[in-house]
């Protein structure tokens, strides 16, 4: 679930996070995304922490990237095999959804620069 939501900083909160093997298979998927600064994990308070380039993801990117965070908590129902390789399909939700922020050159000329050759 979802804590916490500010420019540059995502902190989640889940008893899966004291599941050694599950926070550390998503904090190197989370690594893995380029724009991700940091990944920190606290199992005592079952609580991980992503720090990000805010430049790097717009905020509507990230709004779009909330309920896959929101799916983590629904992950605690399931039994351990199956949480885990539903975990394997969240981050790689998550990893192709945060890519789509490096658009094409047209997109980032526009429309008008597009036409133009600008």
């Amino acid at each position: 679930m979802i804590e916490s939501f500010i420019d540059g900083r995502i902190r989640l909160r889940s008893d899966l996070f004291a599941d050694e093997e599950f926070s550390e298979r998503l904090k190197k998927g989370l690594e893995e995304i380029k724009g991700v600064t940091s990944v920190s994990v606290n199992p005592r308070t079952c609580g991980v922490l992503i720090e990000y380039e805010k430049d790097a993801f717009p905020k509507m990117l990230m709004m779009k990237a909330a309920p896959l965070f929101g799916r983590v908590k629904k992950l605690e129902k399931l039994p351990r095999e199956e949480r885990l390789a539903e975990l394997d399909s969240l981050i790689t939700a998550l990893q192709d959804l945060l890519k789509t922020r490096e658009q094409p050159a047209e997109e980032k000329r526009g429309f008008f620069g597009s036409l133009f050759g600008k």
